[in-house]
């Protein structure tokens, strides 16, 4: 007659095989299975021995994870956090046979998270808890395969460089139009700035560069505009040379 043994461990039940050490097979000795069920209830006491019931439920297990955390656990905080992520899967799944937890219960987990509003990176978290009560079981290797986090990737498109195409219609555009040579000349001066390698930039085509300006103004007769009070003055006095101040 071969030897079991079934003992509950902070209300967790465990059976096991009463195997000797090197068999896979349990032990036909009484003796023998005395003495390895006192072992086995030892070690899992001090919590040596991985529980693998599948009879095992859910919210015992929940409790057995949550009080094997304290001894590790850096903070109260930490402890509380996976208790309060939990609390919501066992909301959901009920107290079900750790075993029947596959990836169909915990995809319905995650769609019915969605609907009552909850973000990705919240259903993730529950789902992170839940995880670790299976691997504390050794329930989750048949399900890391299949299970899938829901993806926390969003915000606002990146937008993309112009081509060299649309880099020069828009130029031409620009430049067609006497009206939008101020944006003609900061497009220019964009798209040739080499400040990042030389720490300095070329001036646009057709554009008068001064000290601290990278372009200036021009209306719509091409002439250049004053960029300063100083310069308006300047061009007041000499209006035959517009932003240059004559000198006598």
């Amino acid at each position: 007659m071969e030897y079991w043994t079934y003992f509950s461990v902070n209300g967790v039940q465990l059976r096991r095989p009463l195997c000797p050490p090197g068999s896979t097979l349990p032990t036909t000795n009484r003796q023998e299975a005395t003495r390895l069920e006192k072992e086995m209830i030892r070690a899992a006491l001090a919590g040596e021995l991985a529980p693998r019931d599948p009879s095992v439920k859910l919210f015992a297990a929940v409790d057995d994870y949550l009080e094997a955390k304290k001894a590790t656990a850096n903070s109260e905080r930490t402890i509380e956090f996976d208790r309060e992520r939990l609390e919501i899967v066992k909301r959901h799944l009920g107290d079900v046979k750790l075993s029947i937890v596959t990836r169909k219960v915990i995809e319905g987990f995650q769609a019915k998270r969605r609907l009552e509003g909850a973000s990705n990176r919240t259903i993730n978290m529950d789902v992170g808890a839940l995880r670790q009560v299976l691997k504390r079981f050794k329930q989750w290797r048949r399900l890391e395969d299949d299970v899938k986090m829901l993806t926390e990737a969003g915000g606002v498109p990146v937008g993309r460089a112009l081509t060299p195409e649309e880099q020069k219609r828009l130029f031409e555009a620009a430049a067609s139009n006497p009206e939008w040579a101020h944006v003609y000349c900061a497009a220019v001066l964009a798209a040739n700035t080499d400040a990042p390698r030389r720490g300095k930039a070329r001036a646009a085509p057709g554009c008068r560069p001064r000290k601290g300006v990278g372009c200036r103004e021009r209306d719509g007769q091409g002439r250049a505009l004053c960029n300063s009070q100083q310069e308006r003055n300047e061009q007041a006095a000499d209006p035959a040379e517009p932003g240059r101040a004559r000198r006598g």
